[in-house]
């Protein structure tokens, strides 16, 4: 049981923690978790200067954002125009995931462009401001965790985040699947400051930070098999075709 040795570490190096479940656009809410002491304050918040202020308010030794926060390697923007997309859509760090059977959607497919364009400037700001930023996956953690999807009972995965890890959860509300997804990125983020993560992909192009699995006793959820055509870790489109219906604003 992962709550007590989970609890200590937090409180000794008096750790602070933000998990951000980022929005793709400003006006749909990005969830927030600040972990701090063994226990979660959840919210959510719309704009950029929002988001930056409440880092800046509480000053974390870790921000983990669960959004691409790189470009593929080779790419120089996110503009369908660009000689640069035929360096493709995809990253390394999101083909691995893939490989090992996780549903990813490559960071410059045309869905994606927003909230990856909205996460490498967010996490530029924040590093800017001399914050450590790490990007992270929480529904890959989850699994890799045993813990249940916020899709598949949101009620479960609160409980098994209280009652797994130790976490005092606001309990005067039920919690949004943001709030849950930050919450989780939050935890990955104990989890990669106490060296119990692996760092997925080039480091050189950006990476993926996921924890180990869960060990024996704690409902390990292996990685599932890599999949066959048509498989559920199958992307939406091959990695290195640029739809030509990708529309983006002037910038990267």
């Amino acid at each position: 049981m992962p709550g007590p040795r989970f609890f200590t570490y937090v409180t000794e190096n008096r750790l602070t923690i933000i998990g951000l479940d980022l929005a793709a656009r400003p006006w749909r809410p990005t969830g927030v978790a600040v972990l701090t002491g063994g226990r979660i304050e959840t919210r959510l918040a719309f704009t950029d200067d929002e988001i930056t202020g409440l880092i800046a308010d509480h000053r974390p030794q870790l921000v983990a954002i669960d959004a691409p926060l790189s470009l593929p390697a080779g790419r120089c923007c996110l503009r369908p125009d660009c000689d640069c997309r035929r360096f493709g859509v995809s990253r390394q760090c999101d083909r691995e995931l893939v490989s090992r059977g996780f549903r990813v959607f490559w960071t410059a497919l045309p869905s994606m462009v927003e909230l990856t364009r909205r996460g490498i400037t967010l996490a530029q700001r924040l590093r800017a401001a001399g914050f450590d930023v790490i990007e992270v996956f929480p529904g890959a953690a989850q699994r890799r965790l045993g813990l249940p999807r916020k899709q598949d009972n949101r009620a479960e995965l609160t409980r098994r985040l209280a009652e797994d890890w130790g976490l005092v959860l606001p309990a005067d509300r039920r919690l949004t699947h943001d709030e849950l997804d930050a919450a989780t990125a939050a935890v990955v983020g104990l989890l990669y400051l106490r060296g119990e993560a692996e760092a997925v992909g080039d480091p050189a192009e950006g990476q993926i930070i996921l924890p180990l699995p869960a060990p024996t006793g704690g409902k390990p959820q292996r990685d599932p098999p890599p999949p066959g055509p048509g498989g559920p870790g199958r992307p939406g489109r091959l990695p290195g075709k640029m739809p030509r219906s990708e529309k983006g604003p002037a910038g990267f």
